[in-house]
């Protein structure tokens, strides 16, 4: 465990287990993560930082390894228990019911496809489950009984606080380079390649596959969903209790009371004639709605929970980040970065997103199955933004089961509501990854955190402004390579900026905690404003200019020299990397001028 934790792993395991014993739904490595991030701040009142965050994914990755039974294999099986609970609660079961059928529901949905995928991708042998603890969930939850092991849980987690010493403050520590190069490393890493032809193969294949399972499933629930048809006006009244006869006779063969071959007679004079092919028909239009949104519906579930503040975060502005650049939307751009300045958490969640750092975005960039059933290839926008970020607590807690009710509902509106919003969640994903302004906002972000990685991670400002420098001037291009040229360009210029805006806060920073700021070189002759007396004595000076960085006008600390050409006019200067000499800046070949007002230096009109 880190040295600043008053806990040990063990108890923090402990606790965790608990909280398993309770209910909670637990599956990915990431939840676990979260999840023993809580604990300890129960239990200590500190938050767990990166490093502790990583010695939790080790812990959750060797305990899962050495023993699944610990916290894998309860995840999953509360995962079963709320799934059949939703099915039970469907079917308006009671104790009765779950009682009589509940062992064999359970068994059959982890048989299912759904379960089926699920522990396979996990690596969790169905003989590592405790079934009987999915039944007695579902049992006590619908009965309305507390399960013991909820209040054993609860005392042992106050037991364990009250025993637990308080945390002592600690003196305010220096910055995390190692931590803060890691961090760089990630945000320097290529975006991923779309699927090769060999996985778009593999995709299609697989959806294919999903979609006829699915579609048998509902095919199974043609008959509990026969009214809501009647009401959409896809069949009529006659042939639905037509349906209705032969389904009963379905019921009987497989009760064993009625042979299969008098029950077969039986239900060809019920559909005898065109009856069979009109139904067909009639519902086909309905089912096949409630397939393709079923199945894109799991699939937006299998984006990685870690990404959720993100994909909220795109629900709740989706007006701008779905605006083009003539839209008038488009103008609260400047909100939403300086939104993210705030947020540098959902920020990075939403670079890797832009990055296609998440398997299941990256079938969204490359309009695969499903979502090529719901979206057009060549769509970049939505008429009519239709999500709110209560969709992704749904991808969460729902399950396509539990969707297909509503997509099946004789409520035309209340049909398209989902649909709608998944339309728009997939639209919104590809304006990340194709060329939007919302792209364009997020890569100058991007870059600002680039930068600002590069002087967290070292003591050394001449050394980072280098290797910051270095960056814009030579790796930036290959980072992005579909960037066009006057992309690039004003990728560059923005950079510069950044870089001198940063390095303002980082030295501002430093000398506000008592730390010295450190450069390569520190001429006897240099003041503390960078400037040499020689250079004083040449008329340059540093002023803060008003200029625009990444949608904000912000007073950024410039030199300003005479111009060599016509010491009448002044201009913005920069130092010559090779040389070290102060240089006109210059912005596609030309100068930078200035002038001086009433309310200080300020650039000139182009």
């Amino acid at each position: 465990m880190t040295e600043s934790s008053t806990v040990t792993d063990q108890q923090l395991l402990s606790v965790l287990a608990d909280q398993l014993n309770t209910g909670d739904v637990l599956l990915t490595p990431q939840h676990f993560v979260d999840a023993l991030a809580v604990v300890q701040q129960q239990l200590t009142g500190m938050e767990a930082d990166a490093p502790q965050r990583e010695h939790f994914a080790q812990l959750v990755k060797t305990t899962n390894e050495q023993d699944p039974a610990i916290l894998l294999a309860p995840g999953v099986e509360n995962w079963i228990a709320k799934s059949v609970l939703g099915q039970a609660r469907k079917a308006g079961w009671g104790i009765t019911e779950v009682q009589e059928q509940g062992n064999q529901a359970i068994r059959d949905f982890v048989r299912g496809p759904q379960a089926t995928a699920l522990m396979a991708q996990l690596g969790v042998d169905v003989k590592q489950l405790n079934q009987r603890n999915c039944l007695r969930s579902v049992v006590n939850v619908i009965s309305g009984k507390q399960d013991p092991s909820h209040r054993n849980a609860e005392a042992r987690l106050a037991q364990l606080k009250a025993s637990t010493p308080a945390p002592v403050a600690a003196e305010p520590a220096a910055e995390d380079h190692e931590h803060h190069r890691q961090v760089l490393s990630g945000l320097l890493t290529d975006p991923v390649d779309d699927p090769n032809e060999e996985e778009v193969e593999q995709r299609q294949q697989e959806q294919k596959a999903e979609r006829g399972d699915l579609r048998k499933t509902q095919m199974g629930e043609l008959v509990a969903n026969i009214d809501n048809y009647v009401k959409l006006g896809r069949i009529t009244e006659e042939d639905a209790e037509k349906l209705r006869k032969a389904h009963r006779v379905d019921e009987a063969i497989r009760d064993g009371k009625v042979d299969k071959q008098k029950g077969s007679k039986i239900r060809n004079s019920v559909l005898a004639g065109t009856a069979r092919d009109r139904i067909e028909k009639g519902v086909k239009e309905a089912l096949d709605y409630a397939v393709v949104y079923m199945q894109v519906f799991r699939s937006l579930g299998r984006i990685e929970d870690r990404f959720d503040p993100a994909l909220k975060f795109l629900a709740d502005n989706g007006l701008v980040v779905n605006a083009d650049a003539d839209d008038e939307a488009v103008g609260k751009l400047g909100e939403i970065v300086m939104a993210l300045f705030e947020d540098v958490d959902t920020l990075k969640l939403l670079i890797d997103l832009m990055d296609k750092k998440d398997a299941e975005v990256r079938m969204i960039g490359a309009r695969l199955p499903p979502y090529s059933h719901i979206v057009r290839r060549d769509q970049g926008r939505v008429e009519r933004v239709a999500v709110t970020a209560e969709f992704v607590d749904q991808l969460r807690q729902q399950t396509p089961e539990d969707i297909a009710t509503v997509l099946h509902s004789g409520d035309k509106r209340e049909r398209a509501r989902p649909a709608a919003a998944m339309i728009t969640m997939t639209v919104l994903l590809g304006r990340l990854i194709k060329p939007t302004p919302i792209r364009k906002e997020i890569r100058m972000l991007k870059v600002n955190l680039i930068i600002e990685e590069f002087y967290r991670s070292s003591d050394n400002i001449e050394h980072a402004r280098t290797q910051a420098q270095e960056f814009l001037n030579t790796r930036l291009k290959s980072l992005y390579p579909d960037m066009s040229s006057e992309e690039s360009q004003a990728m560059q210029e923005q950079g510069q900026k950044m870089l001198e805006a940063v390095e303002q806060k980082i030295v501002a920073e430093r000398k506000a905690s008592g730390v010295t700021v450190t450069t390569t070189q520190m001429s006897e002759e240099e003041g503390e404003d960078g400037l040499s007396a020689e250079e004083e004595k040449m008329g340059v000076q540093i002023h803060r200019v008003p200029m625009r960085v990444a949608g904000r006008l912000r007073q950024i600390p410039q030199k300003i020299m005479p111009d060599p050409d016509d010491p009448s006019r002044h201009v913005i200067a920069q130092r010559d990397p090779e040389t070290g000499e102060l240089v006109p800046a210059r912005r596609r070949g030309s100068k930078r001028y200035v002038i001086k007002g009433r309310e200080g230096w300020a650039l000139e009109k182009e």
